[in-house]
C-alpha cells in the first residue's frame, strides 16, 4: 500500500529532478543549452551552424535537450533532434529528456519524444518513469499520450500506475488507465488493490469509478484484509459509508 512517507519522499525527488533541469544545480551551461532552456530557436540555429555540440553535456549529464524538454520548447526539441540529438540519452541519473517532460506536464513535447522513439516506461535512478511521474502528479493528458507509445509496458507496471492514481485521487488518470484497458481490479505489492488504496487515503471519488467499472471491494490482500477493513482501519469515512451504500444498493 502507499504510505504519507513513500508519497513525500518521491514528491522530494521528483520535484529535485525539475529544479535541477532548471536550475542546472549551478553547473556551466554551452550557450546552446542556454538557448534551448530559453526556447530560442534562432539562437538555437545559430549555436547549431556556429559548431556546438548538439548532445554536449554538463558534469551531471544534462543536455540542451533535456533542458528543451524540461521547458516545453517543442520546436527547440525538434530541431535538436534533426541535428541527430540522441533522443534517449541519459543524464547521471538515468533521467531522459522524455522523464522531464512528463514529470512538468509539458504535454506536446513528451508526445513528439515519444512518438519518435523516446521510451515511456525507461525508469532513472529514483525508479520513476515518465508515465509513472504523469500519473504521480495527475497530467491525465500527458498520460493518455504516453500509453499511446507504451505497447511493452508490462501488466503489473500498467496496474502499479492505477495504484498511484488510486492512492492520490486522481480521477481523471485513473479513467485514462482504466479506459487504456488497466483493470478496476488492479493489484500492487502483497495482492492490494487500486480500490484499496482507494480507502487507505479516503479518495470517495476515485473509489466510486472503480466500482462502477466493477471492482470488488471484498477482495482481500495477503493479509486477508478487504477495502471495507482498509477503509475502517485508517478512518476513512467517506470511502466507508460509498462501500457500505455502494453494496446495500446491489441488486444481489
Amino acid at each position: 500500500m502507499l504510505s504519507p512517507s513513500r508519497i513525500n519522499w518521491r514528491l522530494i525527488i521528483l520535484l529535485a529532478t525539475l529544479l535541477g533541469l532548471n536550475a542546472c544545480g549551478g553547473e556551466r551551461l554551452s550557450e546552446l543549452m542556454k538557448a534551448s532552456r530559453d526556447g530560442n530557436l534562432e539562437a538555437v540555429k545559430r549555436a547549431i551552424n556556429g559548431g556546438a555540440e548538439v548532445d554536449y553535456s554538463t558534469e551531471k549529464g544534462k543536455t540542451a535537450l533535456m533542458l528543451a524538454a524540461s521547458n516545453g520548447h517543442v520546436e527547440v526539441v525538434k530541431l535538436l533532434i534533426d541535428y541527430g540529438a540522441q533522443i534517449d540519452r541519459q543524464d547521471n541519473f538515468g533521467t531522459t529528456a522524455l522523464i522531464v517532460a512528463a514529470t512538468g506536464n509539458k504535454t506536446e513535447t513528451a508526445r513528439f519524444l515519444a512518438e519518435h522513439g523516446a521510451d515511456p516506461t525507461h525508469k532513472d535512478s529514483s525508479g520513476g518513469s515518465a508515465l509513472s511521474n504523469a500519473t504521480f502528479f495527475g497530467h491525465a493528458d500527458t498520460v493518455k499520450a504516453l500509453l499511446k507509445h507504451a505497447s511493452g509496458l508490462p501488466q503489473n507496471d500498467a496496474e502499479e500506475l492505477m495504484m498511484i492514481a488510486a492512492g492520490l485521487g486522481h480521477i481523471e488518470v485513473a479513467k485514462v488507465l482504466l479506459d487504456h484497458g488497466v483493470s478496476p481490479n488492479a493489484r500492487g505489492i502483497k495482492q492490494r488493490t487500486a480500490i484499496m488504496a482507494a480507502a487507505a487515503f479516503n479518495k470517495p471519488k476515485v473509489a466510486k469509478l472503480l466500482l462502477e467499472k466493477g471492482a470488488n471491494a471484498s477482495l482481500q490482500d495477503d493479509d486477508g484484509f478487504n477495502a471495507f477493513d482498509i477503509a475502517s482501519e485508517n478512518d476513512s469515512a467517506d470511502v466507508l459509508k460509498l462501500l457500505s451504500e455502494f453494496y446495500d444498493k446491489k441488486p444481489q
